[in-house]
Order: C-alpha cells, then structure tokens, then sequence
C-alpha cells in the first residue's frame, strides 16, 4: 500500500499501551539493544496506538472521496466499544 506523508487517514483503535519507564537498575542490567532505549536509534515510547486500516471506509480519506470537505471532529462517538473508535491522522 502506498501512501504520501500529510495524507490524512481514517483508523480503527485495536488497543493502547501505557509504557513505564525503564529505571536505573534495568537500564545497568540491560542488554546492548536494550541500552539503546531513550536514544535517537530507539526512543521511548510512553504511550503506544495500535489501529488498522483495513476495513469499509477506513485508509486514505481520498480513497473514499472525504479527502478535503471531512470536518474535523466528524463521526466522533461512533467507537463500538471501551478502548475501540475511529480517526483521522494528519
């Protein structure tokens, strides 16, 4: 699939993740791949969304024929569930 940065997109949340901090003593403890968290080559990530696109009405909004005249805000409230909805990614 093929895709230009700055395109929006419209997504279905499938889970969050809350990450802790890696403390001091697991930073010591730590591996050569896993010192490299918090750095350029493998930042730390607090929080982590998983979405997919695939599915009715879901990927480029231009697919769909949404690209520019979609409102901001626009099918809030239509999530099927606790930690599950729709969204547009700029």
């Amino acid at each position: 699939m093929f895709m230009d940065l700055g395109e929006k997109v419209r997504f279905k949340v499938r889970s969050v993740r809350f990450n802790s901090p890696p403390t001091p003593i697991q930073l010591q403890t730590a591996t050569e791949e896993e010192k490299l968290l918090g750095t350029s080559a493998k930042p730390f990530a607090p929080m982590e969304v998983v979405g997919d696109m695939n599915g009715d009405g879901l990927g480029l909004l231009s697919w769909w024929g949404g690209g520019e005249g979609e409102e901001e805000g626009e099918g809030e409230g239509e999530g099927e569930g606790e930690g599950e909805g729709d969204g547009m990614v700029e």
